[in-house]
């Protein structure tokens, strides 16, 4: 049986609370500690974030959301975690679901147009709503029923649409909630990011690598500080045969910012051992 981390549903929410007390196995997600790696890292980042975020994940399209998201849903209840979207959230899901069918179908990003969303209690958000597939490594202990490279999930994320005209003062406190924000988001990501639950590296487009947490670095055989002192570049960890995958996806982070997650094989330390992993990018810009 795989050891969760003690802090997966770590949090006072009501949602952590439902999180922690849900008997997932009365849902299409069943055991907890059956979850895959994957699943477990992205329901880790999503509770954590203070980004109105959700997760559609399997056939049955099962939901998993952080509390900033109970705004945009029709109800303000945690109670519809971890059921059918589709049965729980029907006003959600007919809005939503051409979106869905088209990441399912297609493995590509979409975007949908700045619109009022059904807030609980009656009110309306503006936003503009991203979703990103998901997809799973279909090895024995993978809790995903679809195939190997199909989406096996779908990342939703709700973002501010910037269009809407706003007052000095509005605009003033905006900025000051959005700053806050950030910082907290960025606090939160750092300590999921080395809390070890999966692999991470930080580097740039030419090679070079800037961050690697414990589980990357230990992974492909490197002691601490090894992979970002200079002397290694990420493109000399990949075997020759597998750089046209990382140059596509560098080509598709230049255009939308992020590249749909694939399968690729990283070259250890001690060759000539070889570790497989699925692997994903998102842009990040630093200020000078």
């Amino acid at each position: 049986m795989k050891r969760l981390p003690a802090n997966l549903f770590a949090g006072e929410s009501k949602v952590c609370q439902q999180l922690r007390s849900l008997d997932w196995e009365q849902t299409p997600l069943v055991s907890v500690e059956q979850w895959s790696l994957t699943l477990r890292a992205l329901v880790g980042v999503l509770v954590s974030s203070p980004v109105p975020m959700f997760m559609l994940w399997g056939n049955q399209q099962a939901i998993i959301f952080n509390e900033a998201c109970c705004d945009f849903l029709e109800t303000g209840s945690a109670d519809a975690i971890g059921h059918p979207a589709n049965l729980v959230l029907p006003k959600l899901w007919t809005t939503i679901y051409p979106a869905v069918s088209q990441v399912t179908s297609t493995g590509e990003s979409v975007s949908t147009e700045p619109r009022r969303w059904p807030g609980c209690c009656g009110s309306s958000v503006d936003s503009q709503l991203v979703l990103v597939p998901i997809y799973e490594d279909s090895g024995p202990e993978s809790s995903s029923p679809e195939s190997e490279n199909s989406v096996a999930g779908v990342m939703g994320t709700f973002t501010a649409d910037l269009s809407i005209p706003q007052s000095s003062s509005q605009s003033d406190r905006q900025l000051q909630i959005d700053q806050n924000l950030v910082k907290e988001s960025e606090r939160r990501s750092r300590r999921i990011v080395e809390s070890n639950m999966f692999g991470v590296l930080y580097g740039d487009i030419v090679g070079g690598i800037h961050y690697a947490n414990d589980y990357f670095s230990s992974l492909l055989g490197y002691t601490d500080g090894e992979l970002t002192s200079g002397d290694i570049s990420w493109d000399q960890l990949t075997p020759p045969e597998y750089a046209t995958l990382d140059q596509q996806a560098i080509e598709e982070l230049k255009e939308k910012g992020v590249c749909a997650t694939y399968e690729k094989v990283f070259q250890h330390n001690n060759a000539p051992d070889r570790i497989r992993r699925l692997e994903s990018h998102s842009h990040i810009a630093f200020d000078s």
